[in-house]
């Protein structure tokens, strides 16, 4: 079996991927073009016997609270984009006070542009407002041969017009400009939270306690 790995990867080039923080797992995946080596990290040290007890009755015991670090959590939501909170407790484990910071939809939609561009959607819109309402009366589902020949004829009577309408290049425009604002209300948010945690605890490890959930531009949760 070393003979084996010996061909694959020399001891020279195992060498160089070797480090105290991973050892070789012996897997190695190949399409015949890319190698992927798998390594094993070896476990963090075994938390206390008793860990800190955390929750509203002190019964929920936080398994990673042996890491020394200043626990936020994260809810994402509909109303609230992200929530960001820290119980600050005393020496006998009661919470003091609760420190937080919220991303609310309201914030995100109109700092990103998406309020401000759905009005001008509005307007951009009644320019194509016949055939809109011509394709609105016929369903791209027909249920019979004859509805399909109306939603056939339909698309083909208004595609020149609605063609030209979304090939401006201000809708093209505005698209490239709500995705940059969105991923800079985003970025902006956990910037300025981290800088004032930071600063709140500036000899201390911060660490995002998130569920499964996560949050999207429509304020969807998945």
């Amino acid at each position: 079996m070393v003979a084996a790995w010996d061909a694959l990867l020399p001891d020279p080039r195992r060498q160089k991927l070797a480090s105290p923080k991973h050892s070789f797992a012996q897997i190695v995946h190949t399409d015949g073009v890319a190698l992927s080596v798998m390594f094993l990290r070896p476990k963090p040290a075994a938390p206390p016997a008793e860990l800190p007890r955390m929750g509203k009755h002190m019964g929920e015991v936080n398994p990673l609270a042996h890491l020394d670090a200043e626990w936020l959590g994260v809810d994402p939501g509909k109303t609230s984009m992200a929530t960001v909170a820290h119980e600050e407790r005393s020496a006998a484990g009661t919470v003091v006070s609760v420190w937080q910071r919220t991303l609310t939809a309201g914030q995100y939609y109109r700092d990103s542009g998406i309020t401000r561009q759905a009005q001008a959607t509005k307007t951009w819109l009644t320019e194509v407002k016949p055939q809109l309402t011509a394709l609105s009366r016929v369903s791209n589902k027909p249920n019979s041969l004859a509805s399909y020949r109306q939603f056939a004829d339909t698309v083909l009577a208004t595609y020149v017009t609605m063609r030209a309408e979304v090939l401006k290049p201000r809708w093209a425009n505005a698209k490239f400009r709500l995705y940059c604002g969105k991923k800079r209300v985003v970025a902006s948010f956990w910037a300025k939270l981290i800088k004032q945690a930071k600063q709140r605890w500036p000899n201390r490890i911060l660490v995002l306690a998130c569920g499964a959930a996560g949050f999207n531009g429509s304020g969807s949760i998945g």
